[in-house]
């Protein structure tokens, strides 16, 4: 399990069997979830998560779902408080937006717990992929499957933001026991410690899988000859039961194949402490990418752990597994497969990222998606481009800016993720963000954001953080008073836009006013060419423009005449370059 159990703030233990139909999907469980309200408030309701709601007919999503997917979302046989049965017919209830808002019988009083028995069913959806689905008869990606308690907080008490298929999630730190079945000859990999390799995998696959748990270079656990041959596990008329447990982890997920092959190796998490997580890559053979995505988990994992954040890895475990698309949970990573390695690179790396934001530190990426997925972009960025040269976000981002700085579909970050959405929500959660992120790297210098980001996790361990808390640990950790920097980046509407204005002969050389024409500030990078073509360049990181100055003057002294300056470098957005460039006759 975890370090540190939260016993200071709201969260579930659930007790989960699970049992999956492959064909059908039909998910079929039984779940024994404690709340316990550790809040000073009496709670008259409580509000379920019934994330499979969003296939309902007359629901209400930003995402578009296959006709044929459209079912009656989160079947509930049964749910029982404390013993006793609660009608959902009779019961003052509010079923919409994937949220069941139930006023209990009693109330939960501050500091007591209250048990829910509930039993339900839902059926995978088939066409439609939005972060999870079935990917062969045998083959599912399982997420948001089980009834869960929203977040009560301290900000905004319950958590009364639904589900749309677009925007995305707001977790307590829960304890989960779950038991997986799912019938013979089916493998399953899930959130969590895998308390009973030994009941359901034969001597052999426990011995390769044992072995990659340990080794420091790849283990193919099951290759292509092993699934030709079978004998991997052992029967049971029941079928297989998988369990898993947990503590403090805001999701659980798992997995399921009969015919994928798995990687298997040991990541370094803390050198000084000798930690380890074991790294899988659970994948179709027909993948071509996906031989190469349990060495790049391993990489990037050692890379978070040691230099950015240089947090230890938290988890014992982590799963890439090749479903679709590109999605984080717990330990467990969705992810397609892709043509170009840069897409690889970045999404596998991107994924894996997250496990520091929201999942460590509490992000409500309902209202500030721009946290988690801002920071999954930055971490990796340096890395990445060591990895595959091709891959430069920060060209990315600039270059979007440059377009859509300032336009109509391009908001402050502040402005909650759930007002936007489609392209402006990208553009805010992974563009301007990731982009102040990098800029606020230049500010404040490399050391100081590895520092920030250090005692900005460990704060906000297994915490609810805000954007908010994230700018005062910074200005803590490096004693710089930064509001000229967070106002223009994160509350306010503007775009990047720097120009050349006067350049004026001096006796000593020349003096050159940068004329800052947009409202956010991004570094002065500016190349000098001379007459005898040989070239200088200056630079000044954006705090060039500290205290809200529009305006600059850059003294050169040189006895050497200019012929010509530029300003502005690829990775820095400006919407307007028709003023970045000076002819001197």
């Amino acid at each position: 399990g975890s370090e540190m159990c939260i016993r200071d703030r709201n969260y579930s233990d659930y007790k989960i069997d699970v049992s999956l139909t492959p064909v059908t999907g039909l998910i079929s469980g039984n779940a024994e979830i404690t709340y316990h309200n550790n809040s000073p408030a009496e709670l008259k309701s409580i509000i379920f998560r019934l994330y499979p709601d969003i296939y309902r007919a007359n629901e209400m999503r930003n995402s578009v779902v296959d006709i044929e997917d459209i079912n009656e979302g989160m079947i509930i046989k049964s749910v029982k408080m404390n013993g006793s049965e609660i009608d959902l017919n009779t019961a003052t209830i509010r079923r919409a937006g994937a949220l069941l808002n139930l006023k209990i019988p009693q109330s939960i009083t501050s500091g007591s717990s209250v048990k829910f028995e509930i039993e339900w069913e839902f059926t995978m959806p088939k066409k439609t992929f939005i972060r999870m689905g079935t990917y062969g008869d045998s083959t599912y990606f399982v997420a948001y499957w089980y009834p869960q308690i929203a977040v009560y907080d301290d900000i905004h008490g319950w958590d009364r933001l639904g589900y749309n298929g677009e925007h995305e999630f707001y977790n307590d730190f829960n304890n989960y026991e779950v038991n997986i079945t799912v019938p013979n000859g089916c493998f399953v990999w899930a959130t969590g410690d895998f308390l009973n390799p030994g009941e359901v995998y034969t001597p052999y696959l426990l011995g390769k899988y044992n072995a990659a748990k340990n080794s420091d270079k790849i283990v193919k656990i099951i290759d292509t000859l092993d699934l030709q041959k079978g004998g991997l596990l052992k029967e049971n008329p029941k079928g297989l039961t998988y369990r898993y447990k947990y503590e403090g982890v805001p999701d659980f997920a798992f997995a399921v194949a009969n015919n994928y092959l798995w990687d298997g190796v040991k990541a370094v998490t803390d050198s000084v402490k000798g930690t380890s997580a074991f790294v899988s890559a659970a994948y179709n053979p027909v993948s071509k990418d996906f031989y190469g995505v349990c060495d790049l988990s391993k990489e990037f994992i050692e890379y978070f752990s040691h230099e950015l954040p240089g947090v230890p890895y938290p988890y014992p475990v982590m799963t890439v597994f090749n479903g679709d698309g590109g999605m984080e949970f717990p330990m467990m990573v969705n992810d397609g497969s892709f043509e170009k390695n840069t897409e690889v690179v970045y999404v596998t790396s991107h994924e894996i990222a997250h496990t520091y934001l929201p999942f460590l530190t509490g992000i409500n990426e309902k209202r500030y998606g721009f946290m988690d997925e801002g920071m999954a972009v930055y971490l990796p960025m340096r890395k990445q481009t060591m990895v595959e040269p091709n891959l430069n976000y920060s060209l990315f981002n600039a270059q979007l800016l440059s377009n859509y700085g300032g336009m109509q579909a391009e908001m402050p970050l502040m402005i909650p993720s759930w007002f936007l959405k489609d392209f402006t929500l990208q553009l805010a959660s992974y563009t301007r963000s990731s982009a102040a992120f990098f800029f606020l790297e230049e500010v404040i210098g490399y050391e100081n954001m590895q520092k920030s980001l250090r005692e900005f996790i460990n704060r906000w361990r297994n915490k609810k953080a805000t954007p908010y808390d994230f700018f005062y640990t910074v200005e803590n950790v490096t004693g710089k008073e930064l509001w000229w920097f967070w106002n223009p980046w994160f509350f306010e509407l503007g775009n990047a836009d720097l120009g050349i204005g006067n350049v004026d002969k001096t006796n000593e050389g020349y003096n050159i006013t940068i004329l800052k024409k947009g409202k956010i500030p991004v570094p002065v990078y500016l190349t000098v060419t001379f007459d005898d073509e040989s070239s200088e360049l200056l630079n000044l990181a954006a705090d060039a423009w500290e205290n809200h100055k529009v305006e600059l003057t850059i003294v050169m002294t040189v006895n050497k005449k200019i012929k010509s300056l530029k300003l502005g470098e690829p990775f820095i957005p400006d919407v307007d370059t028709s003023d970045n460039e000076k002819l001197l006759n």
